[in-house]
Parts: structure tokens; C-alpha cells; sequence
């Protein structure tokens, strides 16, 4: 379901982030980008920069969809990261243990 959609927890964590970074056109696809955006801080993705969306579990299957939805997908993509500044990795950290995600 579109409206529930959120990123599956596996048993145990690998360490490694995800990012989905949005280069969405503004002009032509505003509305879209403004969906995506308010889907991502729905399913509780840290933003560490305005295109730039983390999550510590694989969400490609879930963004996927939701580009698809939203008919975006040539603008978004989804990378697996093994280390990132310390500073940035030490917010996410306390963000999702925060948000009961770790």
C-alpha cells in the first residue's frame, strides 16, 4: 500500500547507509519532486542535504515504486555507502536511534 509503504528492518544492521539522491528537475516536475520529498520524511529518511535522503536499510525496491508512482524514476537513484563524514554519519546515527530505526 502507497499510503503505509516503509523500508523492511532486517534482524541485523551491516553498517553500510543508503542514499537516494533526487536531481528532479524543478520547473517540470516541482510537484513531484515536493511528493517525493514528503514520501521520504514520511518513512523517516534522514535529509543530509536538499537531494540527498539517507536510510540504513536497502530501500531500493520501496523507492522504486515510488518513482515509478510518481513517474520520476530517470531522476532518482539509489546508492549503497560504506563510510561518510564523520560528522554526517554521527547525525544519522543519533536520527535513527532516535526514531527507534537502529
Amino acid at each position: 500500500n502507497f499510503e503505509t509503504l516503509m523500508i523492511p528492518k532486517p534482524k541485523k544492521w551491516d553498517k553500510k547507509w543508503w542514499v537516494v539522491a533526487a536531481d528532479i528537475l524543478t520547473e517540470d516536475y516541482k510537484w513531484a519532486a515536493d511528493l517525493l520529498r514528503q514520501k521520504l520524511r514520511e518513512m523517516r529518511f534522514f535529509s543530509l542535504q536538499r537531494t540527498l535522503w539517507c536510510y540504513p536499510f536497502d530501500p531500493r525496491r520501496e523507492i522504486e515504486y515510488i518513482v515509478n508512482h510518481y513517474g520520476i524514476g530517470q531522476f532518482v537513484t539509489v546508492m549503497e555507502v560504506v563510510r561518510l563524514d564523520f560528522d554526517d554519519e554521527r547525525k544519522m546515527s543519533e536520527y535513527f536511534r532516535t526514531e527507534k530505526i537502529l
